[in-house]
């Protein structure tokens, strides 16, 4: 079996990787293997991996994977090893328990930094004295006039977005974020959702979900994007998210 690589800056990636996306894409990091700037090793009806290639003084250029690699994991190890072969050094973040548990078996070191939550939002509740600031922002949203919709991206107004992101970022260093948090696209994107919030026609924040897949189809969301104006109200993100909440 033979790499193919792929750049995803080329507008032909995508779309060769979104079928082992759906079929394997199961981590919450999966859909950001598709954002501009990475590369990717693609083995024909197997699955692919992505990373970034990064400078290193001691090492010279080395590849930092993201991810797991998308692709039955009976295969991932091997996809793993083959990249190896190919580039040499290579470091992997935001990997599964199963794939570090199988690497460190195989000799790799392996640090656990924090952890992953997930939420049943099928079955979850704000009831419980844990949740009582959850309770008070989405009360305070409602009776602010946040009006919460769910729109994509190009029935918004670009302008009122960049306005929106610039805002947010100018007290972040002042530059889109990338690689672990993905940049905030520009145009859809096959089963990413986004939300946005309103008070009297004016744009004050948005939450934006990527599909997690498994077998074809969506299993879940991954809360990828968040931006939020200096002069939104107190909880406005809390809110916006327990409105996208209720339509999943």
């Amino acid at each position: 079996a033979q790499f193919r690589f792929l750049h995803s800056n080329d507008p032909k990636c995508v779309p060769e990787l979104l079928p082992y996306l759906k079929m394997y894409g199961n981590r919450c990091m999966s859909y950001s293997t598709t954002q501009p700037g990475l590369k990717h090793a693609l083995v024909e009806s197997i699955g692919y991996i992505s990373w970034l290639e990064v400078k290193n003084f001691l090492y010279g250029k080395s590849a930092v994977v993201l991810s797991d690699p998308v692709a039955d994991p009976a295969h991932q190890f091997f996809l793993i090893k083959k990249l190896e072969e190919n580039l040499g050094r290579i470091t992997l973040v935001q990997i599964s328990k199963a794939l570090a548990e199988t690497l460190f078996n195989e000799g790799y070191s392996v640090y656990q930094i924090g952890v992953e939550t997930e939420l049943d939002i099928q079955t979850y509740s704000l009831s419980g004295k844990r949740k009582s600031s959850l309770r008070q922002w989405n009360n305070k949203g409602r009776k602010s006039g946040l009006i919460i919709e769910e729109k994509e991206l190009s029935k918004m107004n670009k302008q009122e977005i960049d306005r929106l992101c610039q805002d947010w970022l100018s007290n972040r260093g002042g530059t889109e974020f990338s690689f672990l948090t993905r940049p905030m696209p520009e145009s859809n994107e096959e089963g990413v959702r986004f939300f946005w919030a309103r008070i009297n026609g004016e744009l004050l924040a948005l939450a934006g979900f990527d599909p997690i897949y498994s077998k074809g189809r969506i299993i879940g969301y991954y809360h990828n994007f968040d931006r939020l104006c200096s002069g939104a109200v107190n909880g406005t993100s809390a809110f916006t998210l327990l409105q996208a909440m209720e339509k999943f």
